[in-house]
């Protein structure tokens, strides 16, 4: 059994070059086990490599649907990438709703926005 996995894939939906369901599809023909797709989310200072609010529904319903469409054949994790204070983040299991809630992880503290995430 393979124990291959990316957690760090973009796709068209902001810097990447292929879209989701190549990706899923490259990464079974080359016997991978899991694929995490980690969009860069939307952002209210708004960085050109961003997803928009709508795209990010978007890619959401995109990845839920590649999910479901190769179950059999491989994990399809849904994931993000946030830019906080320099530092990148892979963040699984966050919607845009969390992120619009909490307009305050722009200034707050590393620890801070650790223990945000641990609520």
């Amino acid at each position: 059994m393979s124990t291959l996995q990316n957690l760090h894939q973009h796709t068209t939906y902001c810097d990447g070059n292929d879209t989701p369901e190549e990706v899923v599809l490259t990464a079974i023909e080359k016997g991978f086990c899991g694929i995490g797709f980690s969009g860069h989310c939307y952002m209210p200072y708004g960085a050109y490599y961003s997803m928009s609010l709508e795209s990010t529904k978007t890619y959401r319903a995109e990845i839920a649907r590649l999910k479901e469409k190769y179950a059999d054949q491989i994990d399809v994790f849904c994931g993000i990438e946030i830019s906080f204070q320099g530092t990148d983040f892979l963040v699984y299991g966050l919607d845009k709703e969390w992120f619009l809630a909490h307009p305050e992880i722009e200034s707050m503290k590393f620890s801070s926005f650790l223990t945000l995430l641990a609520e």
